[in-house]
C-alpha cells in the first residue's frame, strides 16, 4: 500500500513540476561530433542530458555550473589534454548554449518565487571558457589544429547563441510596465489576506525588476567576449564576423555598427571591419561628437586627428 502511495505522490509531483517531458533545446545550435561520449554515464555531459530529459532545469543549471568550473580547474591544474575530457566539455558547452533560461513563476499562486541568476551566470561563464585558452599542452594544440574548422564553427555559433539568449530575455521597458500593473484584491478575501497578498505582489514586482536590471551588465561583458573571439577567428574576413553578429541577434546596419564601435576600437588590427561605408559612418560619428558608444581605448591615428580637429574648432 505504501509503495502505491509513493508512486502516486511521485506522479503528482512530476505533473506539478512539469517533469516527464524533455527540455526543448534551440534547434539552431549545432551539435558537436561523437555522440558516444553521451553513453558514458560518468561524464558531465551525459548527466546534464539526463536532467534535461526529465525537465529538471534548475538542477541542470546547478550541476552545469559546478561541472564547468571543475573542468576548468582540472585543466588549469594538470595542463594535460584528454580527448574524452575535451569532447565532454564541448557537449557541456552545447547544452549550456541550447538550453532555455529559467522561467520564474510570478503568478498569484506562488507567494515567494525564488530569485535565481544561475542561468545568466552560467551563460556568461560558458562564453568566458570559449573566449580564453585554458592550457598550452602540445596534444591539446595539435587536436585543435586537427579540428580547427569544426571548432571555429562550433565556438562561434555557441558564442553568438549564448549572447542571443541573454539579450532576448531583457525588457528595457519592464520598469514602466510594472508601474502600470495594479494589485487586484479578490472580493471575498478578508483584510488581512488582502494585505498579505499585496505584499506578495510588491515583492514580485521588485524581484522581476531586479532580475531584469542585472541583464545589461551580462550583455556588456558577453559582447566584448564574442567580438574578441570573432576578431581572432575571422581576422580580415568582415563578412564572417557580420554573419555571427547576426546570429547573436543584431540585425540592422545600425545595431551591427554600434556593436563593433563599442567593442572593437578602430586600430590597424581591426581596420578590416571599418572598410567602406562603415568607416565613413564611424568618421561621421566621431565628427558629430556622438562618440559616447565608441571604444576609444586605442584610437586609430585617423580618429585622433579627427578628434583633435574637432576640439580645435570648438576652442
Amino acid at each position: 500500500m505504501k509503495s502505491i502511495t509513493y508512486c502516486m505522490l511521485a506522479l503528482i509531483l512530476s505533473l506539478a513540476t512539469g517533469r516527464g517531458e524533455p527540455v526543448q533545446l534551440a534547434r539552431t545550435i549545432p551539435i558537436p561530433w561523437n555522440k558516444e561520449i553521451l553513453k558514458d554515464t560518468e561524464t558531465a555531459s551525459s548527466q546534464l542530458k539526463s536532467l534535461l530529459e526529465e525537465w529538471r532545469l534548475e538542477e541542470f543549471y546547478v550541476l552545469a555550473k559546478k561541472k564547468l568550473h571543475d573542468s576548468r580547474q582540472e585543466l588549469k591544474e594538470t595542463n594535460r589534454f584528454s580527448e574524452k575530457g575535451y569532447l565532454d566539455r564541448l557537449w557541456m558547452l552545447y547544452y549550456i548554449t541550447a538550453v532555455p533560461l529559467l522561467t520564474v513563476d510570478y503568478s498569484p499562486d506562488v507567494p515567494h518565487p525564488r530569485f535565481n541568476k544561475d542561468d545568466y551566470v552560467l551563460k556568461r561563464a560558458a562564453l568566458m571558457q570559449i573566449a580564453f585558452e585554458l592550457i598550452s599542452d602540445e596534444d591539446y594544440l595539435r587536436y585543435e589544429r586537427q579540428h580547427h574548422k569544426e571548432l571555429v564553427y562550433l565556438f562561434s555559433s555557441y558564442s553568438a547563441g549564448l549572447l542571443k539568449r541573454v539579450r532576448e530575455s531583457y525588457d528595457p521597458d519592464l520598469g514602466e510596465k510594472l508601474k502600470k500593473m495594479k494589485f487586484q484584491p479578490r472580493k471575498d478575501d478578508p483584510a488581512e489576506i488582502s494585505k498579505r497578498n499585496y505584499l506578495f505582489f510588491i515583492n514580485k514586482q521588485i524581484l522581476r525588476d531586479n532580475r531584469n536590471s542585472t541583464i545589461p551588465s551580462y550583455i556588456n561583458m558577453m559582447e566584448e567576449l564574442l567580438m574578441g573571439r570573432l576578431w581572432s577567428y575571422f581576422h580580415g574576413q568582415p563578412r564572417e564576423v557580420e554573419k555571427y553578429i547576426k546570429l547573436a541577434g543584431y540585425q540592422s546596419e545600425e545595431e551591427i555598427d554600434e556593436l563593433i564601435f563599442r567593442t572593437l576600437a578602430r586600430t590597424p588590427k581591426t581596420e578590416f571591419l571599418y572598410q567602406g561605408a562603415r568607416g565613413k559612418r564611424y568618421e561621421r560619428k566621431i565628427r558629430s561628437g556622438k562618440e559616447s558608444s565608441v571604444n576609444d581605448r586605442h584610437l586609430h591615428s585617423i580618429d585622433r586627428a579627427l578628434k583633435a580637429q574637432k576640439a580645435k574648432a570648438g576652442q
